[in-house]
């Protein structure tokens, strides 16, 4: 009797005892000591994966007890609930803060961004990042003009019917604005040029249903958008820009766009670089000085109200037109001695 009674008083410590230290374990009340800790959590990784990491981190001191209590909460699945990234935890955070913060996307930690702007091509893209060391920006380039990445997707399979493989870029122009985090450890220039693929086709599939049935087709309203943005910021005058650019094209005269002719050098400087063995001829339409129609693909990322000036130009009979830098306005003409004497004066 007398050792059942000790028996049982040293279980009832062991409880307490385990209780406090179990308790403690999750709700970190006597942790006082606080290391910050960098941890990174792959994609689509199990409850099973995250508690093993953050043992290895002493985050927590039993896998069993976290995965237990993540299950408890309901979260069961990284994909399901839990972000992926780079985390700052701190040692002495309660397992309900732990799950909280990698719940978090605003907590996850970028390694770097690559951003596709406006008006930008990917000679500017290249140029921008080619310093960049956690993702190599020729290989992402590369790999999103690459025919076994951008070939599945539906906005792609209307330009194909349209000469796509005349541009030296087949994407060039149609990857739209958009931000990609690139975190360093689960870099993969086929996956981000796959995603950024994925992001630009559900937006132009909405922009082919506005262009369909007018006068240019998917490829040519948005290889005249591109030329008009890099022809004027302003979207008043984008229509008015445009209906030259239309009124042109039906008398079937030469564009004569600066331009294009300065993304032809760009073109140009590109193959004499990296000794291609494409020839220069193939790419002279872009030169629209010598080349009559648009070019055979667009020359940057067009705005909305470049495409929508493409689609709907102004009603105007005027052939040229002349941005006067000093005023800042840009000066049209009906014939060429009208703009001859509009950009001598």
């Amino acid at each position: 009797m007398k050792y059942k009674k000790i028996l049982l008083i040293i279980l009832s410590i062991f409880i307490i005892i385990s209780t406090f230290l179990i308790t403690n374990e999750i709700f970190a009340f006597f942790k006082f000591s606080s290391v910050e800790k960098t941890i990174n959590i792959p994609k689509n990784s199990s409850i099973t994966k995250v508690s093993q990491i953050l043992k290895e981190n002493k985050l927590i001191s039993s896998n069993l007890l976290f995965k237990f209590y993540s299950k408890l909460k309901g979260y069961n699945n990284i994909k399901d609930n839990l972000q992926h990234g780079k985390f700052k935890l701190k040692s002495n955070m309660s397992y309900g803060d732990i799950i909280k913060n990698l719940c978090d996307a605003s907590k996850i930690i970028y390694d770097s961004k690559l951003t596709f702007s406006e008006g930008m091509d990917f000679f500017d893209v290249i140029e921008k990042y080619k310093d960049e060391e956690n993702f190599n920006i020729k290989e992402i380039i590369n790999e999103i003009n690459n025919e076994e990445n951008y070939e599945k997707f539906d906005f792609v399979k209307e330009l194909k019917k349209e000469k796509l493989d005349e541009a030296y870029f087949p994407m060039e122009g149609f990857i739209l604005p958009q931000t990609i985090i690139i975190n360093k450890e689960d870099y993969s220039a086929k996956n981000i040029a796959r995603e950024i693929l994925k992001k630009t086709n559900a937006e132009i599939l909405k922009l082919e249903k506005k262009i369909k049935g007018k006068k240019l087709n998917l490829l040519e309203t948005f290889t005249l958008a591109s030329i008009i943005i890099k022809e004027t910021e302003d979207e008043k005058e984008m229509p008015r820009v445009s209906s030259v650019f239309h009124n042109r094209l039906k008398k079937n005269q030469r564009l004569e766009s600066d331009v294009t002719a300065l993304y032809f050098k760009k073109i140009e400087k590109d193959v004499k670089k990296n000794n291609l063995s494409v020839g220069l001829k193939k790419f002279e339409k872009y030169n629209t000085y010598k080349s009559k129609g648009l070019t055979p693909g667009p020359i940057c990322i067009p705005t909305i109200s470049a495409i929508n000036a493409a689609v709907e130009p102004s009603d105007e009979d005027y052939y040229y037109f002349y941005a006067d830098s000093k005023n800042k306005k840009i000066l049209y003409s009906k014939n060429f001695n009208e703009h001859k004497k509009t950009y001598s004066s």
